[in-house]
């Protein structure tokens, strides 16, 4: 049998990265849409929001915990393996945060509509990623959609297992494409919630037909998937299949009575006025209980919660200012703040005449730090092998740069050499560890505008190793906690006024290095009015579990210093860096 279709997983896990973050990210602008039209209090509505996808990411996993899992989360210790993910349980979990944030910024029931968009859109982009990934895979089959998953995915090896294929084959059999089948079904939704939303009168009915409809389709996919949570019954159902239909039927008995017990007279505010006290002390509260179970998050989830929850910390801050003083005064009282760091990040003099600047710049930088990665092997939904990796290292580099700037625009060449040593060890074999040297080059390119800034670039060298969380696709691979190149590229984008506010991701570039740890940098940051090149920068570091980033880009005369450091680090995490750069042969 051979499918029309042929999906390879090199990149899967990339792929399965890309669209969760993705998923949340339009969930998230969903939510923040349906709350502006319903008019809800931003703040406690970002609150609401983080609230909800905290508990739906934590159940997605604890529902699928054994008990050898419930112990070592009772003992506050990390799982030494991947539970895997039900949606299910992610829902299952969501509404009791839901209905706990409802409560405490009193709410009424018309908060909970507000999800039933959410729930489909966000399914419908991750279940792409699925499908890229390999995993969700489905039955073997022979119809003409099939798809065939190339060697090392999680289909190609549980047909070696089973001995339906031999271990020359380049492919797996063909099977049906489940995350195909719920990409429909999710559209389908859309275009059921749609037509039915007129009918449903009573608030919270709107988002429960939501989650039926989602269970309906996973009812039907259920009977396509290879692998399945839980035992299998009679008549080909499993426990997925037993539990929706135990669902189900609860769902339309709360709409039906719901519909019919509303009162057309009663009146639903939607809620009271949410201080700048409130809020923080909320904030702090699902602080607490994300950094209590962050430990067993994966690293994609941590980095995602961390940036839903930027949003909410930046509005609390700004309620909380206003809150402390005076309304005449306000503007004048940021006024002074603002323009106290400004003049304290005055550099390179801008010249009255002229608009245009040119300079060299000669740069000397250090990186110091330790943290833990973990390599994980999943054998199917239920098993996997895993590793964590001690990572120790140090870092020092120089580098020369030419600068060139007219009017808002600029653009910034060179070339930095770097070298150091890394040492990685074993954390379940502490005697087994490897130091190795690394050295090599890094060229880059920048050009900025007022609006957007790309840079791309090349690194060159020896023992570059890259080490992050990652899923491998053997045993064998467990052994070492990084992959190594010899040729890295590194690239790096920014959208929105340097001095105002701006985003930022980075690829691979950092100074001297970004071999090991810094791969992945996303950033939301300031310059606070300054034209001189002043950042604070607050961020995510992907794809490891070590916390967040904050980035300084300090001015003072001919010189700039550069930091950045993690903060709320796990796993004993330390790591920093620092560089010096001074310009010279200014015009």
């Amino acid at each position: 049998m051979k499918s029309a279709f042929t999906i390879e997983i090199q990149n899967g896990g990339a792929y399965y990265a890309l669209f969760y973050f993705l998923a949340f990210l339009t969930g998230l602008i969903i939510l923040i849409i349906e709350g502006r039209k319903r008019k809800f209090p931003l703040v406690a509505w970002l609150l609401v929001i983080t609230t909800s996808f905290l508990f739906f990411m934590v159940g997605t996993q604890f529902i699928k915990f054994s008990s050898e899992d419930w112990q070592r989360v009772w003992q506050f210790k990390a799982l030494d393996h991947s539970p895997g993910r039900s949606v299910l349980g992610g829902i299952l979990f969501a509404i009791p945060g839901l209905l706990l944030a409802k409560h405490f910024f009193k709410f009424r029931y018309n908060v909970m509509d507000a999800f039933a968009w959410a729930l489909p859109v966000g399914m419908l982009i991750q279940r792409v990623g699925c499908l890229m990934a390999g995993c969700c895979y489905g039955t073997i089959t022979s119809v003409p959609w099939s798809i065939q998953y190339g060697a090392n995915s999680y289909a190609f090896n549980d047909h070696i297992h089973n001995n339906l294929i031999p271990a020359t084959n380049t492919l797996s059999l063909p099977i049906h494409p489940v995350p195909l089948y719920e990409v429909a079904g999710c559209i389908l939704i859309l275009i059921l919630l749609f037509r039915i939303k007129r009918y449903l009168i009573a608030p919270g009915n709107f988002f429960i037909a939501s989650i039926g409809l989602y269970a309906l389709v996973r009812f039907f996919t259920e009977f396509f998937r290879a692998i399945s949570f839980g035992i299998h019954y009679q008549f080909e159902l499993t426990k997925v299949h037993v539990t929706i239909l135990i669902i189900i039927p609860i769902l339309i008995i709360l709409i039906v009575y719901r519909e019919r017990a509303l009162k057309k007279d009663k009146s639903y505010p939607v809620s009271i006025s949410v201080s700048g006290r409130q809020g923080l002390i909320y904030f702090l509260f699902i602080s607490l209980v994300f950094l209590f179970v962050s430990r067993w998050l994966s690293p994609l989830e941590v980095m995602t919660l961390n940036l839903v929850m930027l949003p909410a910390l930046l509005f609390i801050t700004w309620q909380v200012f206003k809150s402390l003083t005076v309304p005449k005064l306000r503007w004048a009282t940021l006024g002074l703040m603002i323009g106290s760091m400004v003049m304290m990040s005055q550099t390179l003099t801008e010249k009255s005449s002229s608009d245009s600047l040119k300079y060299n710049t000669f740069s000397f930088g250090f990186s110091k730090g330790n943290y833990t990665n973990t390599y994980t092997h999943v054998i199917d939904d239920c098993n996997s092998n895993q590793r964590n990796f001690k990572q120790d290292y140090t870092m020092i580099g120089a580098g020369f740069s030419s600068f060139k700037k007219k009017g808002n625009n600029s653009s910034e060449f060179g070339v930095d050499a770097f070298g150091g040593t890394q040492k990685e060890t074993w954390e379940d074999n502490p005697s087994h560890e490897t130091t190795y040297q690394a050295f090599g080059a890094h060229g880059f390119y920048r050009t900025d505008a007022k609006w957007i800034g790309i840079g791309v670039g090349l690194t060159l060298g020896k023992n570059i190793r890259m080490a992050d969380d990652r899923e491998v696709n053997s045993f064998d691979k467990l052994s070492e906690g990084h992959y190594e190149t010899p040729i890295l590229p590194s690239a790096s984008i920014r959208i929105g006024p340097r001095n105002i506010l701006f985003g930022e991701y980075r690829f691979a570039d950092a100074f001297p290095t970004a071999s090991p740890a810094y791969q992945h940098q996303v950033y939301l940051g300031s310059g606070f009015g300054s034209k001189n090149g002043f950042a604070l920068k607050i961020g995510a570091h992907g794809h490891i579990h070590s916390g967040s980033l904050v980035a300084i880009t300090l001015p003072i005369h001919k010189l700039t210093v550069d930091s950045y450091f993690i903060v709320n680090g796990g796993h004993s995490a330390n790591q920093y860096a620092i560089s010096l750069k001074y310009h010279y042969n200014k015009k």
